[in-house]
């Protein structure tokens, strides 16, 4: 299977507004079950494709847009990766995989260093792609503050 990464554009927010209501992958997500309107997805999808802070791709497979892929900058030579395959028909075939290595690449080009992810402790198939990729796990982090999410896994890879 063929997987590319393409800019996000502000016409994606079609794409966001089905994966964001899609329960399932909310729980293993954000969690926060929280209906947004059309025109508050829109307005946070343009609001992402202008932040100079991050580096938002959709992902496509064999030429369909199946999910979101990004960098979030976290100060020197450190971001925040972040994968959802929003397609669940696309879940299971190595797109996150494939996906991930072609951003830590670039990532590494663009002088990171180090990259960071948290994963929700019962999204397995991520924790084990992570693991797979030459993550470390750091331990748990809890926001107490956050009921949608209390607490995830910290993983860190150097680059």
């Amino acid at each position: 299977m063929e997987i590319k990464l393409r800019k996000l554009d502000p016409n994606d927010w079609i794409y966001f507004s089905n994966w964001w209501r899609d329960k399932e992958l909310i729980a293993l997500t954000s969690g926060d079950f929280t209906l947004l309107s059309d025109q508050e997805i829109q307005k946070q999808v343009n609001e992402i494709t202008i932040d100079k802070n991050s580096f938002h791709f959709m992902i496509k497979a064999d030429g369909k847009t199946v999910g979101h892929i990004n960098l979030n900058k976290l100060g020197n030579h450190k971001a925040e990766l972040q994968i959802v395959i929003g397609e669940k028909d696309y879940w299971g075939r190595g797109i996150g995989n494939k996906a991930a290595k072609e951003i830590l690449n670039a990532a590494k080009q663009l002088g990171f260093q180090k990259i960071k992810i948290e994963v929700r402790p019962k999204n397995s198939r991520a924790i084990n792609l992570y693991h797979k990729l030459g993550f470390k796990n750091l331990g748990l982090k809890k926001y107490p503050g956050n009921s949608n999410l209390p607490e995830v896994i910290m993983m860190e890879k150097e680059i």
